[in-house]
């Protein structure tokens, strides 16, 4: 016999509503506006949301302390801020909304709560799991008493992220993870939240790497627990509790997080299941999840993150960097033109939608509003275009015939060399996904350069100008001609995708989108000539794809 719990929660799964857009906000938006504060004050974190197609706010309410809310069972940064200077850089105590509140005697969480659900959003309490930007100010007031006393517990023997990542805590220790489930359950008893979010992607590793896949049972006894212990909270108030579970999109990164998301799916133990590569790979693929989850009843929302993937392998190593290497630690570095920007938001929403999740999720886009230059209390112009895109994300609809911008870097570079095949090595897969592709003015874009052939015996200088009709190229088979190629000089310096490259040359390839398939397409390069020993190796950065579409008269034609 099923027990009540069980009942309870097929009763409450069919009230559930099915979001088109999950919006993930760090609290962000209540933490840069000038003072005065009062209650009005904190509508500026959803007045802009009102008309878009965001149904579901994730509010990120604590990590390894409780930053968003007063809590009684672990430390919160009110309580710290009174003893401990701040000097969190991202964040200041004047500006935040939050903060100004508490001070006043005031608990801002139920209010932004209740407003919230009035606006008609499901305001689901988001935790990270094991976060670790505490690496960058281990003695803020952002840094909790039980982390500073229990520094054997770390990560450490974590090396990702030039050992970044090594701030987070061994759940492997019954003190870590019950300081988590007692926050969780405080925030989901004491608030009228309507779901709880459990985000393991900040930071994915919950173990010793090594002792992960071991261990990944603990990890999943948590989440049943958790799960169980927030239905019986959902039967008490007589209607549904969503529980969202957030996990990196597959490989090595959930083997090395003992996260057995396959289990997890097997058991249901949360209604939507978030995947996400931590950086948006206009290449990937939702399946197998998007099968396992619809076998099993899971909602799946793929992640639209806030900056595009690039080849970050020199990130993952402690050694001095490489200075021909890219210069950024991730993508947040690299700063693009706001049009290019929400171009790369809409374009991966398609390519996600177009394989028909769920709904999509969007992380981080907040901090674009609310951090930085602060456009949403410093550039009302800027504000007002950039969260224009809250209204097309959602459905393929919207989005049809939209300018889009596709950067495919994260495999990149890749060099061609003279007579090897192009199917070795040498061609590129980009994935653009929509019907409305064939409406298009597609232009495709990339970096090359001529390098030294690495195993040339002899001092010669090597021109960096890839020689005219050295290299052929292949669009989907189809051998794209010299004169349908527009080249410009760039000069040398750093690149978007931080590389330091010698002068170059940037082409360009205008094709119609009928072009294109609507999945994956390939561009391949080939020298075709017997090798000799001075032959360059011609190196390829950055495919770029702009998606333009023209007026409705110009497609008419």
């Amino acid at each position: 016999m099923e027990s009540t719990t069980e009942a309870m929660s097929l009763t409450f799964s069919n009230q559930r509503r099915t979001p088109r857009i999950i919006y993930n906000d760090d609290s962000c938006t209540l933490r840069t506006m000038s003072p005065p504060h009062t209650v009005e004050s904190i509508s500026c974190a959803l007045d802009y949301l009102e008309g878009t197609q965001v149904d579901c706010l994730c509010w990120c309410v604590g990590e390894q302390i409780a930053y968003s809310w007063p809590s009684k069972v672990i430390e919160n940064t009110y309580d710290l801020k009174a003893k401990v200077p701040s000097n969190y850089a991202g964040w200041s105590d004047d500006r935040d909304i939050m903060l100004s509140l508490h001070r006043q005697g005031i608990d801002y969480l139920p209010l932004l709560i209740r407003r919230a659900q009035a606006q008609g959003l499901m305001f689901v309490a988001s935790f990270r799991m094991n976060d670790t930007h505490i690496k960058s100010y281990p003695t803020s007031n952002m840094s909790p008493e039980f982390w500073k006393t229990h520094q054997h517990y770390r990560l450490w023997e974590i090396t990702d992220g030039k050992s970044y990542y090594n701030a987070g805590l061994d759940y492997s220790f019954p003190e870590v993870r019950n300081r988590y489930q007692d926050a969780i359950l405080e925030v989901a008893t004491n608030y009228d939240v309507d779901g709880i979010e459990l985000d393991f992607l900040r930071n994915a590793y919950l173990f010793q790497p090594s002792e992960a896949w071991r261990k990944r049972s603990i990890l999943t006894r948590l989440v049943r627990d958790l799960r169980e212990k927030l239905e019986q909270i959902g039967a008490r108030r007589r209607r549904p509790f969503t529980l969202i579970l957030r996990v990196p999109a597959g490989g090595s990164n959930l083997t090395n997080a003992g996260i057995d998301a396959r289990q997890w799916i097997k058991e249901r133990l949360g209604d939507i299941l978030v995947i996400s590569e931590h950086s948006n790979n206009y290449n990937q693929v939702i399946e197998p999840w998007r099968s396992l989850c619809h076998d099993a009843g899971v909602l799946l929302y793929p992640s639209v993150e806030a900056g595009p993937a690039f080849n970050v392998a020199d990130f993952y190593t402690p050694q001095v960097r490489n200075p021909l290497a890219p210069r950024h630690d991730g993508s947040g570095s690299v700063k693009f033109p706001l049009d290019v920007d929400l171009g790369m938001q809409r374009a991966m929403a398609q390519n996600f939608l177009a394989q028909q999740p769920d709904g999509i999720y969007m992380f981080n886009f907040p901090c674009r509003l609310a951090e930085g230059r602060n456009i949403m209390h410093a550039d009302s112009t800027t504000f007002l275009q950039t969260t224009s895109v809250l209204r097309e994300m959602g459905s393929l609809k919207t989005l049809a015939r939209k300018d889009k911008h596709y950067p495919f870097y994260k495999e990149l570079p890749i060099y061609v060399e003279a007579n090897r095949p192009r199917q070795f090595h040498q061609t590129i897969p980009f994935a653009i996904r929509g019907k409305d592709i064939r409406h298009a003015t597609v232009t495709l874009r990339f970096r090359w350069i001529a390098e030294k052939n690495p195993h040339a015996d002899g001092k010669f200088r090597q021109h960096t100008i890839v020689r005219p009709g050295l290299i052929k190229i292949y669009l989907n088979d189809r051998e794209v001609t010299e004169s349908e190629l527009r080249k410009s000089r760039s000069p040398s310096g750093r690149i978007p995708s931080g590389f330091l490259l010698k002068a170059h040359e940037i082409v360009e390839i205008e094709i119609s989108g009928r072009e294109l398939l609507d999945g994956e397409n390939t561009l391949s390069f080939e020298m075709p000539k017997f090798p000799h020993e001075r032959d360059p190796y011609v190196y390829i950065y950055e495919l770029e794809a702009d998606v333009a579409f023209g007026s409705k008269k110009d497609e008419a034609r």
